[in-house]
């Protein structure tokens, strides 16, 4: 088999942070669809809309959750994606 993984996706993002304390009916929290989120107000194309390589361009990468930042380079990110791939592969 070969798996073949195009490095220039999307990355889709909520227009709402993420909060375990709402409600689960709050879909502008929970899901990342275009087709419902483009009707939030707070949807800006921008922000919600992103390329992978945009994202991955820079050699450190920093994402800042919970008050803690976690910093990865590029070429760790991509290995991680290639094995989720692989993984999600194998159990097909």
């Amino acid at each position: 088999m070969t798996i073949f993984i195009y490095n220039d996706g999307l990355v889709r993002l909520a227009t709402q942070k993420y909060d375990s304390t709402q409600d689960y009916e709050n879909a502008y929290i929970h899901l990342t669809n275009y087709s419902l989120n483009k009707d939030n107000k707070d949807f800006d194309e921008k922000k919600h809309k992103l390329r992978v390589k945009d994202i991955l361009k820079g050699e450190l990468t920093s994402v800042s959750s919970n008050g803690k930042t976690y910093k990865k380079h590029s070429s760790v990110i991509w290995s991680e994606i290639e094995q989720m791939v692989v993984k999600t592969m194998y159990t097909i």
